[in-house]
């Protein structure tokens, strides 16, 4: 099931953790120690076809009474346009 931060709860998170798997995101204040994290520890994860690296960390975390993997992505490309 994807769902979007706006979704989050612990009651919407435990009616379907045991039926299904959980991809969605989470808002900034659950977890503000990824933005506090040094492009240094992130891993390559491809570059595109215009040669900007796409990099990412992961951490597993409790959210919601529940451990998941959670993952900050950076865009060098998206990155230069902001």
């Amino acid at each position: 099931m994807v769902i979007d931060k706006g979704c989050n709860s612990k009651i919407n998170i435990d009616k379907v953790i045991s039926k299904m798997h959980i991809v969605g995101s989470v808002k900034k204040n659950q977890a503000e120690e990824l933005y506090d994290v040094s492009l240094d520890e992130f891993d390559l994860l491809y570059e595109t076809k215009k040669k900007h690296k796409v990099l990412g960390y992961r951490i597993k975390k409790e959210v919601f009474g529940t451990e998941f993997t959670l993952v900050v992505r950076y865009h060098s490309g998206s990155y230069k346009k902001r």
